[in-house]
């Protein structure tokens, strides 16, 4: 999900955003391209996020441009951290049609401060869902947030984490009706916990791994 998130100024901790992008169904895209499962997708998919990719775009065939190398992704992040960059950073997108890249789904990560982490809220919000999932992860129709600290070797301030922001992103409608929320969170918990992995994040930043849906 987009939100403008203030930007603070402690130089302990670090934020970097993820956005997830999807794709339409068929063997073939534009130009005669041979698409690549749901599985195959950003960095690699279980077979619940999968099943909630598919459920979410109505598409189980997906562009070859939505592999990602997650180890290539991680080198970038980790400069992007030691530089101190507040840049985003896509890590994929899922068209899932052909002429309408733009307004697939998407996951990134940015470097930011723990203090911009969202405050638990009191009440419960329409059209969004809290899951108890790293420091805070939530949900509405048209995405996700998880927000984890990451306590890794490349840190430069080895006394504390890093904090990391998963966000997954998309203009047009889920095809999942009611249980988009939950679909949402599938996915983004199984690539921020992958990406976290492959980022060194001590206990992959408190991410569960999951072998069901919400």
């Amino acid at each position: 999900m987009r939100r403008s998130i203030p930007l603070g100024s402690a130089a302990a901790t670090a934020l970097f955003a993820v956005t997830i992008l999807v794709i339409a169904p068929g063997c073939t895209g534009e130009g005669g391209e041979e698409k690549v499962s749901a599985e195959s997708t950003c960095g690699g998919l279980s077979d619940v996020a999968a099943a909630a990719l598919t459920a979410i775009t109505g598409a189980d065939r997906f562009r070859p441009s939505s592999q990602v190398d997650v180890k290539h992704f991680s080198e970038r992040a980790t400069k992007a951290a030691e530089e101190e960059s507040k840049d985003s950073l896509a890590f994929c997108r899922i068209p899932y049609r052909d002429s309408e890249e733009s307004s697939s789904p998407e996951v990134r990560f940015t470097l930011s401060d723990r203090s911009e982490v969202p405050p638990p809220t009191e009440e419960k919000v329409v059209g969004e869902k809290v899951f108890p999932v790293a420091l805070r992860a939530v949900s509405d129709t048209k995405g996700a947030d998880i927000y984890f600290e990451c306590n890794a070797p490349w840190t430069k301030d080895k006394s504390s984490s890093t904090v990391i922001h998963a966000e997954l992103d998309y203009e047009e409608s889920s095809k999942a009706g009611m249980s988009t929320l939950r679909r949402n969170m599938d996915i983004l918990q199984h690539v921020a916990r992958n990406v976290a992995g492959e980022l060194g994040c001590e206990n992959h930043g408190d991410i569960p791994e999951r072998d069901e849906p919400w």
